[in-house]
């Protein structure tokens, strides 16, 4: 499976809980909306303007704080959507990729680092020390993190260092796909 194909899959299914998640929450909206107007006619029917006057102020703020409590659910869905999708993709990553990829992901990022630093040590995760000769092993997802011979440079190309910085560059084209 391509990244691309991946990266569609992972954003298609994160459009479908989001639909599902603001669709409840326009459900319950409309439900409180629907018993704050049931209310008022009750209480306009008993004829006291002051009654009303009051009862229309409650269904106000009722309403307000309704479409408040709206929004932090609307918000908390869509934080805990875009967390969702970055974690299946590092699920995916991780599980999809070929020894072969791998290998081509970890000699790419060793030849980089090599430009950056005279490399010392290697760190990477148990997968990942078969492609590297010398490697320390670290619990990581995959990837490399280099340190120069000196120990004083760190050079991260760990799979969670990238994905964050995926992450952080593409979070609001990120959104707008899942939540136009």
């Amino acid at each position: 499976m391509g990244f691309n194909q991946l990266q569609k899959d992972v954003l298609n299914n994160a459009q479908k809980e989001a639909d599902k998640i603001i669709a409840k929450a326009n459900d319950e909206a409309e439900k409180i909306k629907l018993e704050l107007t049931k209310e008022n006619k009750k209480l306009k029917n008993q004829g006291d303007a002051e009654t009303k006057n009051m009862v229309e102020l409650l269904q106000k703020r009722e309403i307000a704080g309704a479409k408040i409590e709206t929004n932090k659910k609307l918000l908390l869905a869509k934080k805990e959507m875009i967390d969702k999708v970055f974690e299946e993709v590092k699920t995916k990553i991780t599980k999809n990729l070929s020894a072969i990829e791998r290998k081509k992901i970890i000699d790419g990022f060793l030849t980089k680092a090599k430009t950056e630093i005279d490399i010392g040590n290697v760190y990477c995760n148990e997968i990942d020390s078969k492609n590297v000769t010398g490697a320390v092993q670290k619990e990581m997802l995959g990837g490399i993190i280099a340190e120069s011979k000196d120990k004083t440079t760190l050079v991260d190309y760990s799979f969670e260092t990238i994905l964050e910085e995926l992450k952080d560059k593409h979070i609001a084209n990120v959104t707008n796909i899942l939540f136009k």
